[in-house]
């Protein structure tokens, strides 16, 4: 990665790149969110078992917009319209939980705020259902000593709009799904 980072997130685009977005960055005094997000592109899957190691079986990175908003321990995934939502996590400033949403599209490369979530949550997890909404869960309401969340909520991309879940049978942080 360009950058030492740790509470970052990675998906996979539907074209076989990698985003790695946000995260604490590892060089500042203490843990500071950033916004800053790359892709990478993975060399092309040879069905040749011998390698040439030209220059095109190289990973390579490539810088791209960053994140409206810095943050760190946030959920992501990759709508079925091809967008990456983030949502959540803890902000640059004053590591305070977050309740904001954003998409990236990777045609325009354009970061755009959309409806927040109706929970802040920091150390949530998220993931996108068959039905093309994405859940999120648990986490907690501030960065710690506070009691994991149970509730679940999920946004539909269709109507650009949160709705609450059935909840977890127990409260969760720092988790996947």
């Amino acid at each position: 990665m360009p950058k030492r980072r740790s509470g970052f997130q990675a998906c996979v685009l539907h074209d076989g790149r990698v985003v790695i977005a946000g995260g604490d960055d590892r060089d500042a005094q203490g843990p500071t969110a950033i916004d800053e997000v790359s892709l990478l592109r993975p060399p092309p899957i040879s069905v040749n078992a011998t390698s040439t190691n030209s220059s095109d079986d190289k990973l390579s990175w490539e810088p791209t917009s960053p994140m409206t908003t810095p943050r760190s321990e946030f959920a992501m995934g990759v709508l079925h319209d091809g967008r990456v939502i983030v949502a959540g996590g803890c902000d640059g400033a004053d590591h305070l939980a977050l309740n904001s949403v954003e998409c990236y599209d990777p045609r325009t490369k354009r970061w755009d705020s959309i409806t927040p979530m109706r929970t802040k949550r920091v150390a949530c997890a998220g993931v996108v259902a068959a039905d093309g909404c994405f859940i999120v869960t648990g986490g907690e309401n501030a960065m710690a000593g506070q009691m994991p969340l149970v509730s679940v909520e999920a946004y539909d991309p269709k109507t650009n709009t949160w709705s609450a879940r059935p909840s977890m049978q127990y409260p969760r942080a720092d988790h996947s799904i």
